[in-house]
């Protein structure tokens, strides 16, 4: 019997990170663009879905597939209005249910899978790694006596309601900060990198984040090492110095979220998100030139 593409090559990733959900009493919708075939691999192996209330009309949807939670995708997406009602009594979803539009304009039920529903504890109570406490509004990065130089964010839990990163000289040179927030590392990225943000998802299961020990990090050399698995020879890898971080870093063997933040009408806006793992080493992996 011949394979099915989805065999071949493992669950495709969703999409497009932008989109809504629609809530009617315990049941969820969720149509997604794109041709049939690509859209049938990421059914393929999908067990079910978590939805994380990030605030009370954003979620983040993870895709939760039968070979194990190495190979989730999360994706953030705007609810409707009455699911705002739903969340707040932590009331549970039964299902969520993938929906397409053919070429001639017909919804196409691609499948329904039980759906849970996390609502994360207020952000007074949310805990962050162990090396900074969670805050409403915090000085992010800088330090210069010109406050220019100086980025603060407002928190939601693990989200980023407010920033001025993107009027920044951090945003202008090009530089990732990395700050942290609920148990969730916040990646906010530059403009001019923004066209790489389709490649680090494109089939990707999760980020093998490398870290020397924290008494050998410098300004000066990379100090973490993410490599964006997608089972390929030459996987996405990006490395990151002392500076890029900001409140917390994680522990060898933690595990955790990883958002992507952009701005879109001047305000911040989660790309996407997926797993993270967090590795201690004594020596950095060697990055393999290509071609």
């Amino acid at each position: 019997m011949k394979n099915s593409p989805c065999h071949e090559t493992g669950p495709t990733a969703p999409p497009t990170p932008f989109g809504a959900i629609e809530v009617v009493r315990d049941h969820a919708k969720l149509t997604l663009p794109g041709p049939i075939k690509t859209l049938k691999k990421i059914v393929c192996g999908l067990r079910s879905f978590e939805l994380t209330v990030l605030k009370p009309n954003l979620v983040l949807l993870r895709y939760i597939y039968a070979d194990g939670p190495s190979s989730q995708a999360c994706l953030c997406y705007s609810v409707n209005a009455d699911a705002g009602t739903i969340f707040a009594s932590e009331q549970n979803l039964a299902t969520l249910a993938l929906w397409t539009k053919d070429l001639t304009g017909r919804e196409r039920k691609l499948c329904e899978r039980p759906a849970r529903l996390i609502v994360p504890p207020p952000v007074s109570a949310a805990m962050d790694f162990d090396s900074a406490p969670d805050q409403p509004d915090e000085p992010a990065a800088g330090g210069n006596e010109d406050e220019s130089e100086v980025v603060f964010i407002k928190n939601d839990g693990p989200a980023i309601t407010a920033s001025n990163y993107w009027d920044s000289a951090f945003n202008r040179a090009g530089i990732f900060v990395v700050t942290a927030s609920a148990r969730t590392l916040r990646v906010m990225v530059p403009d001019s990198l923004q066209p790489l943000l389709p490649e680090m998802f494109q089939g990707v299961r999760w980020i093998q984040c490398e870290a020397l020990p924290l008494a050998e990090w410098s300004d000066d050399r990379a100090c973490t090492l993410w490599t964006f698995e997608d089972f390929s020879a030459t996987p996405l890898v990006i490395a990151l110095s002392r500076p890029a971080f900001v409140n917390a870093i994680p522990r060898h063997g933690d595990e955790f979220n990883i958002s992507f933040w952009i701005r879109r009408d001047g305000q911040p806006l989660c790309y996407g998100a997926l797993p993270g793992h967090w590795v201690t080493k004594p020596v950095l992996s060697p990055l393999r030139p290509v071609g």
